[in-house]
């Protein structure tokens, strides 16, 4: 058992031994390593990062750092003010390029060398000085180039600047030469334009190359404004320019040529001033054109439709003529004949008033209508002069307005006819009236002796009563008539005035059969009242019933009589069922 610990204590001891000793080898394999593989890669690592410094800062130096004192250079040749800024850079850049770049050149060639050697124990004493160095140079450079952008910054803000109103000046130049085909009225305007822009552009890069950063900001305004309003000019300028070169001119030789023609033919023209108004519409195209030519487009386009509408309107002007022409060839002989017949027949109806006169009273109106007629007649009379002096005229005038005249004429004529016309049928009416009325008389006469011997058979005193007064007034206003018709002239509204009330009466009594209607329920209710007159002893309230109908038959009420009489028929028809 003891032997047992033992060997137990005796393991543990050699495996903690082995573990132990593993421990410290791989220790001592990472010391070797890190001196040998890692610091060795460390080094390599720092050295290529700062030749890639080096090289940065060297080519930024020797780059754009040259070239901006260069730049420096070039601007003191033109502006004195530079010589001290240029000598200034100069000697700063000189001395690190000659000092620091060349230290530090050296510094990268000398690191790269032990680096070959593999000399890597110096390599790592050389690291620090070798990062300081470089760290100075970087410092040098990057100085020398901020002081440097702050020189020539406003340089590249200028030129900046410019590069929008260049490419804008390119695209315009471009779509010109695309239209210039349409543009050829334009083509010496933008020559002239391109010109003056290049002069402005030469101006500005005049003034930048000689730092005169303020001088060459002033120009890109001009530019910036000439460039907007050709830019804005140029989707208008092929209409305008095509418009003033061919639409408009061949409109107005279109007008020209239609106008000869019309005066060839004898159209009077002369009211039109077609002449005078061609002449004009000319000078103002030449004045458009040259408003054109210098970019002063504004409110050209509406001179332009202005124009052309004018033009419209002389064509439908000489249309109108044509048309009033043929009018005026169709309808003028018929109008003047129509006129003069219109004056014979009024002569002749006056020569027949004075007759109609002793046999019918014309009434007030009438008489009135009279001398409107005439005065009318007169109106034709002096519508027919004017139009007979137009027409005559040493001037010819035109056709339009002789058809305004000519139309005025015919309305008047076609008004003067409706008067006579009404006038005639007012004479014809009075013995028409006059004529009806007599025969009204006998008509009536036999119609009134007809219904008064049916209310003598319906022999109630009230029905008599009720109709009586009609027949009177009937027999006074016939007799009226009758004495009026004798008497010459005879007053036919008076007449007519008792015709329409004997009519209001014959509508009253005769036409809607109102006698006619009493006689029928009169026989009806009478021979109600005899049958009931039977069934009386029957019963108080059929007496009483009948004794009813027998008092409203009396006050000429028949219908209620009749009424009143079959309900005495039925009680008594109830009675007579009760008893069975």
């Amino acid at each position: 058992m003891l032997m047992f610990s033992n060997n137990q204590n005796n393991t543990g001891l050699i495996v903690g031994l082995i573990v132990g000793g593993s421990v410290v080898l791989l220790v001592i394999i990472f010391v070797i390593l890190y001196f040998t593989v890692f610091k060795k890669t460390k080094i390599k690592k720092e050295i290529r990062n700062l030749e890639s410094r080096f090289q940065y800062l060297h080519a930024l130096l020797i780059g754009q750092d040259a070239q901006y004192v260069k730049r420096l250079e070039i601007i003191s040749r033109t502006n004195l003010l530079y010589v001290d800024v240029h000598t200034r850079f100069l000697k700063k850049f000189k001395e690190i390029r000659d000092k620091y770049d060349s230290k530090a050149q050296s510094t990268i060639n000398n690191l790269k060398d032990l680096l070959s050697a593999k000399k890597y124990k110096v390599l790592n004493e050389a690291l620090p000085d070798s990062k300081d160095i470089i760290k100075v140079f970087e410092d040098k450079v990057n100085e020398l180039n901020n002081e440097l952008l702050k020189v020539v910054k406003p340089e590249e803000d200028c030129r900046q600047a410019s590069l929008s109103l260049k490419e804008n000046y390119r695209r315009i130049k471009q779509e010109y030469y695309a239209k210039q085909s349409d543009l050829q009225l334009m083509s010496d305007s933008f020559e002239e334009i391109f010109k003056y822009v290049d002069s402005l552009f030469e101006q500005f890069e005049n003034f930048v190359e000689s730092a005169q950063y303020d001088d060459a900001n002033t120009i890109l305004p001009k530019i910036q404004k000439i460039l907007i309003e050709v830019s804005n000019a140029m989707g208008e300028l092929p209409n305008l320019c095509a418009s003033v070169i061919s639409v408009v001119p061949d409109k107005i030789s279109s007008l020209e040529n239609a106008y000869e023609l019309m005066q060839q033919e004898n159209y009077p023209l002369h009211h039109l001033g077609v002449s005078r108004t061609i002449k004009d519409m000319r000078d103002e195209l030449n004045e458009l054109t040259i408003r054109i030519r210098q970019f002063d487009i504004t409110g050209v386009s509406g001179r332009i439709d202005f124009i052309l509408s004018r033009i419209d309107e002389f064509f439908v002007s000489f249309d109108e003529e044509k048309k009033a022409k043929e009018k005026f060839d169709v309808e003028n002989d018929s109008i003047y004949s129509n006129v003069n017949t219109i004056e014979r027949r009024f002569i002749k109806l006056c020569n027949t008033i004075p007759e109609v006169g002793k046999v019918y009273i014309i009434n007030d109106e009438h008489q009135a209508k009279i001398t409107s007629i005439n005065n009318d007649i007169n109106k034709l009379g002096a519508l027919k002069r004017s139009l007979d002096t137009l027409i005559h005229s040493s001037t010819k005038q035109p056709y339009t307005l002789l058809i305004e005249k000519m139309d005025e004429l015919k309305d008047a004529s076609e008004s003067v006819i409706t008067e006579m016309d009404d006038f005639s049928n007012y004479i014809s009416s009075l013995r028409t009236d006059s004529e009806n009325a007599y025969h009204l008389i006998y008509d009536y006469f036999f119609k009134i002796k007809e219904n008064e011997k049916i209310v003598k058979d319906i022999n109630v005193e009230k029905i008599s009563q009720k109709y009586q007064s009609k027949f009177d007034r009937l027999y006074t206003l016939l007799n009226s008539i009758y004495n009026l018709l004798l008497v010459t002239p005879i007053d036919v509204d008076k007449i007519n005035n008792y015709v329409n009330e004997v009519h209001d009466i014959n509508n009253q009594i005769f036409d809607k059969g109102a006698i006619y209607q009493d006689y029928n329920m009169m026989i009806a209710a009478t021979n109600a009242i005899i049958y009931a007159n039977r069934k009386r002893q029957h019963t108080t309230e059929i007496s009483s019933l009948i004794d009813q109908a027998e008092e409203l038959f009396n006050d000429g009420e028949f219908e209620q009589s009749y009424i009143i009489a079959g309900n005495a028929l039925s009680k008594s028809s109830e009675t007579d069922d009760a008893k069975k």
